[in-house]
């Protein structure tokens, strides 16, 4: 009986492995030329489930997946989000090191919680900043891949986003554009939404 537990518990334990993904994302900062470990979560976008957050992850379905990971700035006053898209296959185990983008929203800490609900909001324009590196970002700004390529440009002022917002893949295509009006997100449109998926995977070293 006891070497039919122990054989049974090994068959579980292997079915489980098999039908169980492993992710251990790094994240490299240009700005800082450091390599991060942060949390983040993953879901899976033909549906609303969130997988738990944290370091390293399992998912037990393949797809197209994003990955939203976040860090707690200036002594834990702001938190910024990364967010990428990652096509995960099930049977493999992805460790990889993804870059961040050097031009991003810190939000207040307090709202970390349901933010994407106060893009309209007053407390949202005041509290929620673009950051360049450590920096506001401020006037004409232009981002570009570790290769060269356009990958980002817009205007700001004061950390707020004046007019559009355009986000290129390598090939020069647009993927997104968002416009704001007074530091308010108003619209985003996706011309090429192949151009976007391209935008958010570009994210190797």
């Amino acid at each position: 009986m006891r070497i039919f537990s122990i054989t049974l518990i090994l068959c579980l334990s292997n079915f489980i492995s098999r039908s169980q993904s492993l992710v251990n994302f790094r994240f490299y900062d240009s700005c800082r030329d450091t390599v991060l470990t942060l949390k983040y979560n993953l879901r899976l976008l033909e549906d609303s489930f969130f997988w738990a957050t944290d370091t390293i992850l399992r998912f037990d379905k393949g797809g197209l997946y994003m990955l939203t990971a976040y860090e707690y700035r200036q002594a834990g006053n702001y938190k910024a989000f990364y967010n990428f898209t990652k096509m995960l296959e099930l049977g493999t185990e992805y460790l990889d090191t993804l870059t961040l983008p050097k031009s991003t929203v810190w939000f207040e800490s307090e709202l970390h919680t349901g933010y994407a609900n106060r893009f309209e909001s007053e407390l949202y324009a005041k509290k929620a900043k673009w950051h360049c590196c450590e920096e506001l970002c401020q006037g004409e700004i232009v981002e570009y891949y570790s290769t060269g390529e356009k990958r980002l440009e817009g205007k700001f002022k004061d950390g707020l986003p004046m007019g559009k917002i355009i986000y290129y893949d390598k090939k020069g295509n647009i993927g997104k554009i968002a416009k704001y009006r007074k530091g308010y997100l108003r619209n985003i449109i996706y011309p090429n939404l192949q151009a976007w998926l391209n935008i958010t995977e570009d994210s190797k070293l």
